[in-house]
């Protein structure tokens, strides 16, 4: 096709060149003079010079016809072959388009899968932060529980504890009261103690006195009558205990008794007594010795 394309023009310069050169002749037979038969075949060669031309001009109009059609089938078959290209470059383009909208539709497949498995992590730790968190809710509302409980028992426990203060401030009171009572009954038996001690050597000075007089009567053998007084007394528990005992010889002149065994047994009622009364210092009573 493209030889046949290059000999078409070359072809043209030649006729246009041969024309060209009969036009020449042409004017060079016009210059020349006329006669009568040769004007004759002047006119004829004019008329077939004309008509040269006219089918030159035919000639040319047709080869340009035909070219123009080369042309044309030229340029459509070029025109096909374009198309062709063009449907084969726009396969291609959209193979190549296929090809990266499958490498971009995989990319986002797998984008897609990935994000579903973020989204289902995502979805597990959420899960399991709201676990965590009902979880943590639950241990505070058990601690709030406890706090509360603590609370209560610590209400309970000071209340507990101003009640151990108060029965310990009446505990201290009552000791403070017990030992001022101990003090107070303490000098009291020391006081009572030291009038029994008082007592108990009286009743012993008393009981050698009366000894004395029981075995100096029946060796004097006088008459002299004998008095004895015992005198003792009781008291209760807030009082104390008291008890005397006091012993006199009285010796009336010119009176005879009837029953000297009397006075011995006066004398012997009178030491009795004294052992019975003896209190020693712990408060306990102790027996006269003989």
């Amino acid at each position: 096709m493209k030889e046949k394309g290059k000999f078409i023009p070359n072809k043209k310069n030649k006729i246009l060149t041969l024309a060209g050169i009969l036009l020449s002749c042409f004017g060079t037979v016009k210059a020349k003079p006329e006669s009568g038969r040769d004007g004759h075949l002047l006119e004829q060669i004019r008329s077939v010079s004309r008509q040269k031309g006219e089918l030159q001009q035919q000639e040319v109009e047709l080869r340009a016809r035909m070219l123009a059609m080369e042309i044309q089938r030229s340029f459509e078959s070029r025109s096909a072959q374009y198309e062709n290209v063009a449907a084969r470059l726009q396969a291609w383009a959209n193979e190549s388009l296929l090809r990266e909208q499958n490498k971009e539709v995989a990319t986002l497949r797998s984008e897609r899968d990935h994000f579903e498995a973020e989204r289902s992590q995502n979805i597990h730790k959420i899960s399991e932060l709201e676990e965590y968190f009902q979880e943590k809710e639950r241990q505070y509302a058990a601690f709030h529980e406890q706090d509360r409980i603590a609370q209560e028992t610590s209400k309970y426990k000071d209340e507990q504890l101003r009640e151990a203060q108060g029965w310990m401030a009446r505990a201290q009171e009552m000791d403070a009261f017990q030992s001022s009572t101990n003090h107070s009954l303490q000098a009291e038996l020391r006081e009572r103690t030291e009038q029994y001690n008082q007592l108990w050597h009286g009743c012993q000075r008393q009981k050698r006195d009366v000894d004395l007089l029981r075995h100096g009567v029946p060796s004097s053998g006088s008459d002299e009558p004998s008095a004895l007084i015992c005198h003792a007394s009781t008291r209760d528990y807030s009082g104390g205990f008291t008890s005397s005992c006091t012993v006199s010889v009285t010796a009336a002149k010119g009176v005879k008794t009837k029953n000297p065994s009397f006075v011995g047994r006066m004398l012997q009622a009178s030491s009795d007594m004294a052992k019975q009364n003896h209190v020693s210092a712990y408060g306990l009573s102790v027996p006269c010795s003989n």
